[in-house]
């Protein structure tokens, strides 16, 4: 029962617990108490969950509306939300290491990615805040190694497509409006988590949680220049569109001056002809 308490706790920012100390009913109440507990340390910031069911023994499990609020000084509630996250669990490998999951999928992904006016985000605070909390723990691994603690490993952590709404009304860079823009990302396999031999429970819930995060704030910064080029490139074209006309409006003014001037001259020319 160990075992998969403590892949059950791993799965999501959960560190290990002696979770067979409880009655079978309160499994995955327990479960949701600490996903919100463990989440809210690695990350700094409030993690909820409505609902957890774990039947480990069908080999599926589901977390159902994950949260993770957003960090002061940023306008939205929320930085992160998804509907749920699917787990196919290789049954054979309960009864040995590493334990193998064979799937991890997250659903109705999404992030709400806020810049400062000094170019600070949402996503990326909270992406210190867990590289900071791995770093320190790193140095607590070998300990945690010598406590036979089961190993888990994540054959395909996939990303199902994340809802961005990419907001930069703040953020002042020259020549950049700053608009808030919603995007549709695209399907994303993270691979492969833990290798072979997997790696300590303790560990493998920060990792699919960085992973996740740091793969969105890529992704948003990839999107950021994106809009950031198309708006320049499109202030460019008006811009040339209307050096374009005013070139073209001082032409006509010069060839019309030009062509009073010699009508002028013609008409002067011809006057003196005939006398």
């Amino acid at each position: 029962m160990n075992k998969l308490a403590a892949l059950a706790i791993s799965l999501l920012l959960i560190s290990g617990a002696a979770l067979w100390l409880l009655a079978p009913d309160a499994f995955n109440d327990f479960i949701k108490e600490q996903i919100e507990v463990i989440g809210s340390e690695t990350t700094e910031q409030t993690v909820k969950v409505n609902e957890v069911d774990f039947k480990l023994t069908q080999g599926i499990a589901a977390i159902n509306g994950l949260s993770i609020s957003n960090p002061k000084g940023y306008q939205q509630p929320y930085a992160f939300t998804l509907g749920s996250i699917a787990l196919d669990v290789d049954i054979a490998s309960l009864a040995k290491e590493p334990i193998v999951i064979e799937s991890f999928t997250i659903n109705n992904a999404k992030a709400f990615v806020e810049f400062t006016k000094s170019g600070q985000a949402n996503i990326k605070d909270i992406l210190d805040a867990i590289t900071k909390k791995l770093s320190k723990e790193k140095q607590q691994q070998q300990i945690k190694q010598q406590q036979q603690e089961p190993k888990v490993r994540v054959d395909k952590l996939i990303l199902a497509g994340v809802g961005l709404t990419l907001d930069l009304r703040q953020l002042t860079t020259k020549g950049f409006s700053g608009k808030s823009y919603q995007e549709e990302l695209p399907k994303i396999d993270l691979g492969n988590i833990g290798g072979e031999t997997g790696m300590p429970v303790s560990q493998l819930g920060k990792e699919i949680g960085k992973r996740i995060i740091k793969s969105i704030w890529q992704q948003t910064k990839n999107t950021q220049k994106q809009k950031l080029t198309a708006e320049l490139k499109q202030k460019a074209k008006a811009k040339a569109k209307e050096l374009e006309q005013k070139a073209k409006k001082e032409a006509n003014k010069l060839k019309s001056k030009y062509k009073d001037k010699v009508k002028k001259k013609l008409d002067g020319l011809f006057k003196s002809l005939g006398n």
